[in-house]
């Protein structure tokens, strides 16, 4: 049987109230084998420092912070 690995593709601005639950959310899932990309369009509150926090010791994630806004499709 062939394992299925995938990638999660979370695009987000100021997201501060509710990051914690999202990364939480897809840290606890039973499947392991992903990939989970998180791309900051340029948040102006403490979004990008929540996320780095709750991702610094898991491999499977990794943040992109956008040097110029890119709204929602150019995110994906």
């Amino acid at each position: 049987m062939s394992k299925t690995h995938f990638k999660i593709v979370i695009p987000l601005y100021n997201t501060e109230k509710w990051i914690a639950n999202c990364i939480k959310s897809v840290q606890l899932q039973d499947y392991k084998d992903f990939d989970c990309i998180i791309v900051d369009d340029m948040s102006t509150d403490n979004t990008t420092t929540i996320i780095k926090q709750l991702i610094s010791e898991d491999p499977r994630f990794t943040l992109i912070e956008n040097d110029e806004k890119k709204f929602a499709l150019r995110n994906i």
